[in-house]
């Protein structure tokens, strides 16, 4: 049982990592009077970054500066060393320590998008009906651990529902 409280605790963690990080931003046009800058992270080195940085000048030069948009690029170093930022940006971004970051961003990799929407729209609306008093909180997580237990158990990564 304490295994299986475990899945369902990564699971919707997994799935606020995933969909929290996503960004929905303002959707008001962009304004050249105001530009919005870009920080990209990569891993080219010499003659790569050389032609990357080029082409980043070039955009900012034309395209970036009609639209309002200022793009910076910054080399990490290696793939692993890109790999190894962008994982402890993503802990620092959410509150977690990096190391926790990258097992969960390792865990979520292992289920499929819509498998993790429907886990974190089941918890959302599970933790509704916990605060609105349709359901108590144990019997809640209960609830949870059996549904997807079960999912597991017939071979889905997540929601019982067969599609």
């Amino acid at each position: 049982m304490n295994r299986r409280k475990k899945a369902v605790g990564n699971i919707c963690l997994a799935a606020v990592l995933v969909f929290g990080l996503t960004g929905c931003g303002d959707r008001n046009p962009l304004d050249p009077g105001n530009p919005v800058s870009l920080t990209v992270w990569h891993y080219y080195n010499g003659s790569q970054q050389t032609a990357f940085d080029a082409l980043v000048e070039e955009f900012n030069d034309t395209v970036g500066r009609e639209r309002g948009i200022y793009v910076q690029g910054y080399s990490q170093g290696s793939v692993s060393d890109l790999e190894s930022a962008v994982r402890d940006a993503i802990g620092g971004k959410v509150g977690l320590a990096g190391f926790i970051a990258r097992k969960y961003v390792t865990q979520a990799a292992r289920f499929r998008e819509e498998d993790l929407r429907r886990a974190l729209t089941d918890c959302v609306e599970t933790e509704e009906a916990v605060k609105t008093g349709r359901m108590n909180d144990v019997m809640s997580v209960e609830l949870l651990i059996v549904k997807y237990s079960a999912a597991s158990m017939q071979g889905t990564a997540a929601g019982a529902e067969k599609r």
